[in-house]
């Protein structure tokens, strides 16, 4: 039952963070920095695993957004 609460108050002050009036990229950023903590909290190797597949995802996408060729894209 703690832990429901817990995540509760994490998602009420994730919420509130994101409704200020900041900037969509600093918005994003602490996205991504919440989704880490809390599936740290859950499983902290997974961590891991998902900034692998964080770093790929944004090098991946970069270069699809970049390459001229449409076959290729």
């Amino acid at each position: 039952m703690v832990l429901i609460h817990i995540h509760l108050l994490f998602f009420i002050i994730m919420l509130g963070l994101h409704s200020l009036p900041f900037s969509w990229k600093v918005k994003k950023i602490n996205l991504l920095l919440a989704s880490y903590i809390f599936y740290a909290a859950w499983n902290p190797p997974f961590i891991l695993l998902l900034w692998l597949s964080t770093v790929v995802d944004f090098f991946v996408g970069r270069a699809l957004y970049t390459e001229q060729n449409l076959y290729k894209r």
